[in-house]
């Protein structure tokens, strides 16, 4: 059975390929960061407020209201509010740049983009890009040399290649990015995720994990170094937080990218550190896979909830992952 996580993932690569799918379709007949820490509110909220839950009736009854909207599946998948229909032969033999990082869920995104590639009948030639200003400008001169139909991005920072990206424009190759706040400009046709994306998900996470049953203890938010996209979704997940709920208690932990696979032992650390901490949100899904056994192995019986911002355990639905992808998704029910 495949994870909802992963499913997010998928979706994020389905999209970024109909992105392009829309974008050579229409142009075939013409020439074929590191986070700010959380802070943790000390005031006690206004209204009738439980002094277990540190959250009132009103704020809890709000935070339930957009929980539930969250667990209505969207039937269908939308590239944008409002996107163009593909009303031409989608074009075969194209050849896709894609410029990636070397993360867990970037793996995954490049390997399910590169199975929708060949559904199309497309190539793709693969990058994995590190995170310096040096490595991606690297990345982005060979993707102009290269010369292809489109250039495809996850989670590389585009801003660090603004000459090649000119380039690109001139040479009237598209750019689809995804998992960046960039905005879209020159020859970027669309951002998949970016900081408005990041911004819904981070408040429509708080409204979840508060309306099941956060705000009594800690949340313990982990949180992936120096993606700023990232930085927009715990700014938002925060303020919400605090408003709905200002006596409750977030505390963040910061992990490199590069240490995602590794994370638990971390988190386990800050839990042992912290036994207030009843509740954890990891930013970024691959940093949760193994978790729950780590924990368990610690000797640390008492309930923690486990959430990641494309689901988890408990699950924040598929619509969360909709929001990031910049799309309505179809079901993700198993």
């Amino acid at each position: 059975m495949e994870s909802r996580p992963r499913r997010f993932r998928v979706r994020l690569a389905l999209a970024g390929a109909l992105a392009i799918a829309l974008g050579a379709a229409a142009c075939s007949n013409s020439n074929s960061s590191s986070s700010s820490s959380a802070s943790s509110g000390s005031t006690q909220s206004s209204g009738t407020t439980s002094s277990v839950a540190n959250i009132s009736a009103a704020s809890l009854a709000t935070a339930k209201s957009v929980a539930a909207q969250i667990a209505q599946q969207p039937e269908d998948l939308e590239l944008g509010p409002n996107p163009p229909p593909i009303t031409k032969p989608i074009p075969k033999g194209k050849r896709i740049a894609f410029l990636t990082c070397a993360s867990p869920g970037c793996v995954v995104i490049a390997d399910t983009f590169e199975q929708a590639a060949q559904k199309l009948g497309w190539t793709v030639q693969l990058q994995t890009v590190e995170a310096t200003p040096n490595a991606v400008q690297v990345a982005f001169d060979t993707a102009v040399r290269q010369a292809p139909d489109a250039v495809a991005v996850v989670a590389v920072p585009t801003e660090d290649a603004p000459s090649q990206l000119a380039q690109l424009k001139k040479m009237n190759i598209p750019v689809v990015v995804a998992q960046s706040p960039d905005v879209k400009s020159g020859p970027i046709i669309v951002v998949l995720y970016n900081h408005v994306s990041a911004n819904r998900i981070g408040k429509d996470s708080a409204d979840y994990l508060l309306a099941n049953g956060c705000s009594a203890g800690t949340t313990l938010y982990v949180q992936v170094a120096g993606f700023q996209v990232l930085v927009y979704m715990i700014s938002a997940f925060q303020t919400e937080y605090t408003t709905l709920a200002p006596a409750a208690k977030i505390q963040d932990l910061n992990i490199a990218a590069t240490d995602e696979a590794t994370a638990p032992p971390q988190i386990v650390s800050a839990v042992r550190a912290n036994p207030n901490i009843d509740c954890i949100y990891i930013s970024s899904d691959p940093m949760g896979s193994g978790l729950p056994e780590a924990l368990k192995a610690a000797g640390i019986t008492k309930p923690v909830k486990i959430f990641t911002s494309a689901g988890g355990q408990p699950l924040i639905p598929a619509r969360s992952a909709s929001i990031a992808a910049g799309a309505k998704i179809g079901s993700a029910a198993p």
